[in-house]
C-alpha cells in the first residue's frame, strides 16, 4: 500500500451504495470537510475529524496498490 502525505485540510466525497447479494439499492452521497487525524495503514483506515465539530469518521480503504 502506497501512503500519501496529506497536509492542510481535506475535503472528501463519499458515496455509500447500500445493496444486498451486489444489488445496488439505494445511493447515498455526502461531502465533508474535516481534518486527518490518524492514518492506519496495518488496518488501512483514515480517520477524519469534521471541522466545526461533530463525530469524528473512520474510513476502510479497500483496492488500495
Amino acid at each position: 500500500m502506497k501512503i500519501l502525505q496529506l497536509f492542510g485540510v481535506l475535503t472528501l466525497a463519499v458515496t455509500l451504495l447500500v445493496g444486498s447479494a451486489g444489488n445496488v439499492s439505494a445511493q447515498e452521497s455526502a461531502e465533508v470537510t474535516g481534518v486527518i487525524i490518524d492514518v492506519n495503514p496495518a488496518e488501512e483506515t483514515i480517520t477524519i475529524a469534521p471541522k466545526g465539530g461533530g463525530t469524528e469518521i473512520t474510513l476502510k480503504l479497500t483496492g488500495i496498490e
